[in-house]
């Protein structure tokens, strides 16, 4: 499974060098794409067959190889903490889940709890789909069309279903098991799980947050990139028709936007939310100049 991804990912690579297009400023959605594609799919059919098998031979092992690839060639070589929290956590939470006896622990002596309750979760990857779906026309289209608006509905519809899925499994699957869990004194594997699913369940919130700041007309209507002056950072907002940071005046700045992280090589600061609007709208994903990828020094 691993040498699966790592060949798409030097694929990925080589093709983008060779013939140029979308895989040369993001040559790790192939494998990103086929991980989430398969990973939704694997998912559903454990779930419907009650396979188990599938899903902890075949389902489990290609996730967990997908994360560690990507973590090679994407997260480290990108400097992208953000998501490389997101693969450990988890790989980390449905790691026991590879093995029965892991399996048997996790879910306090059921294995086929543990197994259904790692399957229903990556359901969730279908919206990785669509998201991907949505960069891809984003970096293709020339103007406006309907299927553009279409899929930006369906990638807040899968997202939206996230923030019912991981309460459901939080509220109505593992936390009325407490009991059992202190009473078999495994309360580690417990609070991985709560721990697992909230942090996840967070992450989701918040994208889905920033990609409804816009209002609906931004979700339906595709508007094309404009080139950037010199020095100016990329603004998730005007990427999808929003007018800058959701409507504020030029100059202003959000007390939130003035969060910072460390980016790049020079060490410089880019603001927290603006990376997490780039990273939403693919834009972060796109290499350009040293001069045009930070922001101005105050």
């Amino acid at each position: 499974h691993l040498a699966l991804f790592v060949g798409l990912n030097l694929f990925g690579f080589a093709f983008g060098r060779w013939r140029g297009g979308v895989l040369a400023s993001r040559p790790t959605v192939l494998a990103g794409s086929v991980h989430a594609l398969a990973a939704s799919l694997l998912s559903t059919l454990a779930l419907a067959g009650k396979n188990w098998d599938l899903w902890r031979e075949v389902g489990l092992p290609l996730s967990i190889s997908y994360f560690a690839a990507d973590v090679i060639f994407y997260c480290v070589p990108r400097r992208d903490r953000l998501i490389a929290v997101h693969h450990l956590v988890i790989a980390f939470c449905h790691f026991p889940a590879l093995t029965t006896a892991g399996a048997e622990l996790a879910g306090c002596g059921d294995a086929a709890w543990s197994w259904r309750i790692s399957a229903v979760g990556y359901t969730a990857e279908a919206s990785t789909v669509l998201m991907n779906w949505r960069w891809y026309l984003l970096q293709t289209l020339e103007e406006d069309w309907w299927v553009f608006g279409a899929v930006n509905v369906l990638v807040v519809i899968s997202w939206a279903a996230r923030m019912v899925l991981y309460p459901y499994l939080l509220f109505v699957e593992i936390l009325p098991r407490v009991g059992e869990y202190w009473a078999r004194k495994q309360i580690l594997f417990f609070i991985v799980m709560v721990a697992g699913h909230v942090i996840i369940g967070l992450l989701s919130l918040y994208w889905l947050t920033i990609m409804l700041r816009g209002g609906v007309r931004s979700l339906l209507t595709f508007r094309k990139k404009t080139k950037k002056n010199e020095g100016e950072g990329f603004s998730f907002g005007e990427d999808i028709g929003r007018g800058g940071h959701g409507g504020e005046k030029k100059g202003e700045e959000r007390q939130e936007d003035r969060v910072t992280a460390a980016d790049g090589d020079a060490g410089q600061k880019v603001p927290l939310l603006q990376r997490a609007r780039d990273w939403v709208d693919g834009t972060f994903f796109i290499e350009q100049p040293e001069s045009i990828k930070h922001h101005k020094k105050a």
